[in-house]
């Protein structure tokens, strides 16, 4: 379970976030623990290359979870501002 300590991007090539690459199946995102930073959401890459928020993406309460319905696009996790300390993983 990746502990996420430092604002930035992190994908699928991002080392232990390996869980981010796409997938045809149903999964859920766990986040638990720790400190929220100012923002924190669950994005695509779509077509074009642009990042773009999940619905239900934004991330505002630990521990929370996400269902990810069969959804076949590169997934990244992009952490801004504050203090982040938690985790998160693929359950």
């Amino acid at each position: 379970m990746p502990n996420i300590t430092t604002t930035g991007t992190y994908s699928s090539s991002t080392d232990g976030f390996e869980f981010l690459t796409p997938l045809r199946e149903t999964r859920v995102l766990l986040f638990s623990s720790g400190t929220l930073p100012t923002t924190l959401e669950v994005q695509y890459i779509d077509d074009t290359g642009v990042a773009r928020t999940l619905e239900g993406g934004t991330i505002t309460t630990l521990p929370t979870s996400l269902l990810l319905w069969p959804f076949n696009r590169p997934l990244q996790i992009k952490v801004t501002g504050g203090t982040p300390n938690f985790n998160v993983c693929e359950g």
